[in-house]
């Protein structure tokens, strides 16, 4: 199995003789009054943009991680014919770094979320029928997830959304037959309250469904969604009703279904909440350098991090980004855009791809024998992969990274982006 991390990651110049050193004192007081190093609306330096083919072959990349067996380091579990979890680092001896282990078993979050991710790229410009028959595997497990007695009840309201996205995309491309699944899940979960802020997906699910059977319920029931999710503000401007509001992740999510669902009723109106959300996440939660941070830091908590971590040897949370965060910026984005918003934002999901596309920022991730290329594993800002307590990875991890290419190569109207990447004006493009 090739899931054992670089020696070379082990012994990368970011851990070597410098720690301890004055500067790297200042450094770290510097980050610790402020963890945004100025915030990203302060960049005044135009950083360096992906070039426009690494879209496209990131994407084959993660596409062919997902489907490929754990035994040669992928995700697919060929005897259950399913998504495993994800995987585990496990430290070997201290001079050896990590050991990525499977996690296998039935979940029923991840699995679902990077099967929705695996439909938009099957149904996405870039999608063939090279995994087809491991997609059929992946979508029956889903469905058995999502119907029977044992587990139905398992499943969040979101990640049913997720699935009513999923079995529509498969109807149009796999067989006709699973509109018949996403329609049951949409009865199931219509009338919800959306008093949670991943229950934005349950929109995003809706307004797939609309837009392929052109149903009048369905489209209503997408636009009584819209209006409650509208009226569900908190009083600080996050969405929801529920403290997860606050994570980076859960937040983007609903924020990303409203936007689907305002694009597919033709509500421009509802994309106010979505820069809403995009103003405070730019504001309390990204990097000058494009970073994405998992939730605002208040001041008054800092400190007490920074002693928890060193007693629990791992780093504080606003020292940490996570892959997973940037992918999901660059896909609010790509979402808002194509409802119709402005394209302000697109040098901001541009930086928060670059953390994952730049190698030389990244230099090997100890998830490179698991995904070629492409660091899933959370880095502290100093550029250290993997740090303690943040050693896990999932496959939904994978799946949003699958999101985020396909919404970096194409352009607003689906199709495939001859130019992938706007340039500032008066200078040259790339042809991708």
């Amino acid at each position: 199995m090739r899931a054992n991390a670089s020696d070379r990651d082990a012994a990368s110049p970011a851990e070597g003789s410098t720690a301890g050193t004055s500067d790297d004192v200042l450094d770290r007081l510097r980050i610790l009054l402020d963890p945004l190093d100025g915030g990203w609306w302060s960049t005044t330096s135009r950083l360096e943009r992906p070039a426009g083919a690494a879209f496209e072959t990131a994407l084959v990349d993660a596409v062919d991680a997902l489907f490929r067996p754990v035994d040669d380091g992928g995700f697919w579990d060929t005897e259950n014919e399913r998504f495993i979890q994800g995987y585990r680092g496990v430290e070997r001896e201290r001079s050896e770094g990590l050991t990525w282990l499977p996690r296998r078993g039935v979940e029923y979050r991840h699995g679902p979320l990077a099967t929705m991710a695996a439909l938009q790229w099957r149904t996405s410009p870039f999608g063939t029928d090279a995994y087809d028959d491991r997609l059929r595997g992946q979508l029956e497990h889903c469905q058995r997830l999502a119907t029977t007695q044992n587990h139905r009840g398992e499943l969040a309201p979101g990640v049913l959304g997720a699935l009513v996205d999923a079995f529509t995309r498969a109807s149009t491309v796999l067989d006709p037959a699973w509109i018949e699944v996403a329609t049951v899940l949409f009865e199931r979960t219509r009338g919800r309250t959306f008093d949670h802020a991943e229950d934005g997906l349950l929109l995003a699910g809706w307004a797939a469904l609309s837009d392929v059977t052109d149903d009048r319920d369905v489209r209503a029931a997408v636009t009584e969604g819209v209006a409650n999710f509208e009226s569900r503000q908190q009083a600080d401007g996050w969405p929801g009703s529920d403290d997860a509001t606050r994570q980076f992740d859960y937040r983007s999510y609903a924020i990303w279904g409203l936007a689907r669902a305002a694009a597919s009723i033709d509500r421009p109106a509802a994309l106010s909440v979505v820069e809403t959300h995009l103003e405070r996440t730019l504001v309390d939660q990204v990097r000058a350098d494009g970073g994405v941070l998992s939730a605002p830091v208040p001041a008054g908590s800092r400190l007490g991090q920074i002693l928890r971590g060193v007693t629990r040897k791992q780093p504080a949370s606003w020292q940490v980004v996570r892959p997973r965060n940037q992918a999901l910026l660059a896909t609010t984005v790509a979402a808002y855009v194509a409802a119709g918003g402005s394209c302000r934002y697109d040098r901001a999901a541009e930086a928060a791809l670059g953390w994952v596309l730049d190698r030389s920022r990244t230099r090997l991730s100890t998830l490179d024998d698991v995904v070629t290329d492409l660091p899933l594993a959370p880095m502290t800002i100093d550029r250290k992969v993997a740090p303690p307590g943040y050693r896990r990875v999932t496959v939904g991890d994978l799946g949003a990274l699958i999101r985020a290419f396909v919404a970096g190569a194409t352009d607003v109207e689906g199709e495939r982006r001859r130019v992938l990447v706007r340039e500032p004006r008066g200078s040259s493009t790339r042809n991708g």
